[in-house]
């Protein structure tokens, strides 16, 4: 193919690489980058040409030809989309009984005690912002609009878990995501996701333009 592009980097430290299509196969990708390796797991995302979707992957390993990337999904971002961003977090949720959320709550933001091993983990890449998530739903889920869950975030290249409890606000596209609205927190954890969402903003304003001064990314409207 031979097409030449950025390769981004997404995680606790973000960066872009400069890069060549090399070769495509289905949901693999192997790019040829200038310098350097990436090491297998790495969340990545790239464009193939100035008007197609962003491709978003992780790397699984590296050949003599390039790095492999297994596409996870595409997107297409609204302009006006910077508050609420789209990209890699590994969050972990588990639904839990409204008799006993608020005991079950105090214990996993306090001592990191979930309820059993009931946890779901959706794909890495979703929308998200300080105040929610949106994402795609792996299996079936029994849950409904305005349940509680725990949720565990952790961003991409950075070990310690962030402890959160949420509401779920509502299904989408035929109850194949799931919008969720942050409640509760440990210290630290909503300023860590407005901060990675921050650096992802950055990177995105610098490729598509100033978004419009009227979007506030507000997860209600999901």
């Amino acid at each position: 193919m031979g097409r030449e592009v950025d390769l981004y980097v997404m995680g606790a430290a973000m960066r872009s690489l400069p890069g060549r299509i090399v070769r495509h196969e289905g949901e693999q990708l192997w790019v040829a980058l200038s310098q350097g390796l990436l090491e297998s797991g790495e969340a990545v995302c790239l464009q193939t040409a100035t008007s197609a979707p962003w491709l978003y992957g992780k790397v699984v390993a590296n050949e003599e030809e390039g790095v492999v990337i297994h596409i996870d999904g595409s997107h297409t971002p609204d302009r006006r989309e910077f508050s609420r961003v789209w990209g890699p977090l590994h969050l972990r949720f588990q639904v839990v009984g409204e008799e006993g959320f608020e005991l079950a709550a105090r214990r996993w933001l306090r001592n990191a005690q979930g309820i059993g091993p009931r946890w779901q983990h959706p794909p890495m890449f979703m929308d998200f912002s300080g105040s929610g998530a949106r994402f795609e739903l792996r299996g079936l889920l029994e849950c409904q609009a305005d349940d509680r869950i725990l949720v565990g975030i952790r961003i991409p290249g950075d070990d310690p878990e962030h402890r959160l409890t949420a509401r779920v606000v509502r299904f989408l596209d035929d109850d194949t995501q799931l919008a969720i609205h942050f409640l509760e927190s440990t210290d630290g954890a909503i300023a860590t996701v407005v901060g990675f969402a921050e650096r992802i903003q950055e990177q995105m304003v610098g490729l598509l333009g100033e978004p419009d001064e009227d979007e506030d990314g507000d997860f209600g409207d999901f």
